[in-house]
Formats: structure tokens, C-alpha cells, sequence
């Protein structure tokens, strides 16, 4: 739990320093990137975190497994077999491994490496001071496939809460 709060908290002060150095319309580009970024946090997360293998059923992959689960699957096989050696050939739950395919580990690649140029170049965009400059760097940016996509998904989601707002209340 308190990683997830620190990361709650590093978000929280990034959004506190954009809302000060960015104008009105960029904060949204902003917000639209932090959005495009949590969504790749999961897949992140397991290549960062989890603990990694070869099943020789998967010729062409690796597998993937929580550190959690693996703490889990560790203190069962002490807690029921006391002695036993801790990778006793117990089974996994195949619920908890993760398959991945090589193609797939290099698309997410690729993903990241895009994800990051992307966040460079917001940064550079934030750093320039001419207005007309700064202007056409995020026009460039919105025109990114998953940055648009977020601005669009947050413009529906604008439209649906004021056409909510109003609409008079049931009686």
C-alpha cells in the first residue's frame, strides 16, 4: 500500500506543478498523456516487478509470475511441508502465470520506447517560451493515435456531464 500512495502522491505533485506552468489549453494535453501513461503502467509493472521464466511448453516466450503470489506459493508449501526444500516442484496455479510471446514482448517494447519519446517531447514543448512555438508543439503532440484518443474519450466524458447537468431532475 504505500507504494501506491507514493505514486498517488508523485502524480498529485506533477499535477500541481502542470496546472502552474501550463495554460488552460494544454493542461487537457497534459492530463491526456498522464492518462496515456497509467495506461500502460500494468504491463510496466510486470516486466519491472514480477519474477520472469521459461516454460518449455512455450517455445517462443517467457512467462511471468507476481512476486506476491510467488511469496504466497512459497509460505503454503512451508507452512503444510516443513522441511521441505521451498522449490519442492510444487505446482503453480496456471491462473497466476502470465504467457508472453516474443512479438508481443516486442510491441509493448516498441509501445514504451514511442510512450517515452512522447513524454520527451511534451517536456520539450513545456520548456519553450515563445508563444506561437509552444502553440505548434501541442498541436503536434495531439496529433499522436493515443494522446487524441484520450482527449477525445475526456471530451465525451465533458459532453455526457453537461448534458447531464441540464437536464432537470426526476420527480
Amino acid at each position: 500500500m504505500p507504494a501506491l500512495r507514493a505514486t498517488a502522491s508523485r502524480k498529485r505533485r506533477c499535477e500541481v506543478l502542470a496546472l502552474a506552468a501550463l495554460s488552460s489549453e494544454e493542461v487537457p494535453v497534459f492530463d491526456a498523456l498522464l492518462k496515456v501513461v497509467g495506461e500502460h503502467r500494468a504491463a510496466r509493472n510486470k516486466l519491472a516487478h514480477w519474477y520472469w521464466g521459461i516454460c518449455p511448453e512455450l517455445k517462443d516466450g517467457a512467462i511471468a509470475v507476481k512476486p506476491q503470489y510467488i511469496l504466497h506459493h512459497r509460505v503454503s508449501i512451508l507452512s503444510w511441508h516443513p522441511g521441505l526444500p521451498i522449490d519442492a516442484g510444487f505446482a503453480l496455479d496456471l491462473d497466476e502465470v502470465y504467457a508472453f510471446r516474443i512479438k508481443s514482448l516486442k510491441a509493448t517494447a516498441k509501445g514504451f520506447a514511442t510512450l517515452a519519446g512522447l513524454v520527451n517531447k511534451f517536456s520539450s514543448a513545456a520548456q519553450i517560451s515563445g508563444p506561437e512555438e509552444r502553440a505548434r508543439l501541442f498541436r503536434e503532440l495531439t496529433r499522436d493515435a493515443r494522446l487524441a484518443e484520450a482527449l477525445s474519450r475526456d471530451q465525451r466524458a465533458d459532453q455526457k456531464n453537461h448534458q447531464s447537468e441540464r437536464k432537470p431532475p426526476r420527480k
